[in-house]
């Protein structure tokens, strides 16, 4: 029965994958040639990235960004929050429902903790660490909203929804 379900999962995603490149294809949009052992993501993202031009090159920038973010060890990407390669993949093979919102979330509450965090701290390096992880963030977070834009249609709000989700 596990594997059953597994074949299931599996089939949806390749559906949906066929689906995606269809519906891109339709538009002779050149991809991405990419080098072997190149991979943004996962080789399954990545197949769809690469007829999506626009999406690959944020993407790339994105996670360019991540590792950024990463290297001064935020406690929230610690453990893999707003890591873009699974944000994506939510947002190109998750479910499908009609209660995602397809408006980019307003961070302004983590935005003002950065700036309390600032103001408490005590020491000018401890101000310019926290300042210098705060536009980080933001950063990666524009970089994000570009991603969402450049995404198909169908997939936006999806992606948006784990955002939010990684954002609770």
């Amino acid at each position: 029965m596990i594997v059953a379900c597994g074949g299931k999962k599996e089939k949806a995603r390749h559906t949906k994958t066929a689906s995606l490149i269809e519906s891109v294809d339709q538009l002779h949009v050149d991809t991405i040639v990419t080098t072997p052992g190149e991979i943004l993501c996962t080789p399954e993202i990545d197949h769809i990235l690469r007829h999506y031009p626009e999406l690959f090159q944020a993407t790339k920038q994105a996670l360019k960004m991540y590792e950024k973010l990463t290297e001064q060890n935020l406690e929230f990407v610690k453990d893999g929050g707003y890591d873009v390669r699974q944000l994506l993949d939510q947002a190109l093979f998750g479910k499908d429902t009609d209660t995602y919102e397809s408006e980019w979330p307003d961070f302004s509450n983590i935005d003002n903790k950065y700036l309390q965090m600032i103001a408490d701290a005590t020491t000018v390096e401890e101000k310019s660490e926290i300042g210098r992880t705060r536009r980080a963030w933001k950063e990666y977070m524009k970089q994000l909203e570009s991603i969402a834009q450049a995404l198909p249609e169908e997939c936006r709000p999806r992606f948006i929804e784990a955002v939010k989700e990684e954002a609770k």
